[in-house]
């Protein structure tokens, strides 16, 4: 089972990219290729789960297939992501695109993360990098649910809440 917390990371990055950012992780970050505009590299700053019911249980269903009873558990998982924007020397402008970019896909998509703050801080040249840096801090919640077929049984079928299957 994939690392939930990599997961949650992996969404962010994908949906950057499907809106036309460059971006990429935390780990990836000595790749950082040769930059014509700006990028955004994302990783978590901090983490909290919390129960999202007594003992993380949520409830019975049925399952339709076979008839059976599904237990339903979950989780909050609070994530304080950070997002350090790049771009070449002398294009200011390309950061404050991307943050504002970052900002309407954080606050009008709702795919699984739910959004609280973005907030930025201040741009100014990064000499390990050789580039323009601006870091910022995204703070969003997460709800994840799984699910146990039988008694004894592993938990199961782990998925994020308002993703669509």
């Amino acid at each position: 089972m994939m690392n939930l917390f990599t997961e949650l990371t992996d969404r962010l990055v994908k949906q950057l990219k499907e809106a036309g950012i460059a971006a990429l992780r935390a780990w990836e970050r000595d790749r950082l290729p040769h930059l014509e505009g700006a990028a955004a590299v994302l990783g978590i700053r901090q983490s909290c789960s919390r129960d999202a019911a007594l003992w993380h249980y949520l409830g019975n269903s049925v399952d339709e297939a076979t008839g059976g009873t599904v237990e339903r558990y979950g989780k909050q998982v609070a994530l304080e992501l950070y997002a350090d924007l790049y771009a070449p020397m002398g294009q200011v402008e390309a950061i404050d695109d991307l943050f504002c970019q970052m900002e309407t896909l954080c606050f009008t998509r709702q795919d699984g993360l739910r959004f609280s703050q973005l907030q930025r801080g201040e741009t100014a040249a990064d000499s390990a990098s050789g580039y323009l840096k601006c870091r910022c801090t995204l703070l969003c919640t997460a709800y994840i649910l799984a699910s146990r077929r039988e008694e004894g049984a592993m938990l199961t079928d782990f998925i994020l809440k308002g993703v669509v299957q």
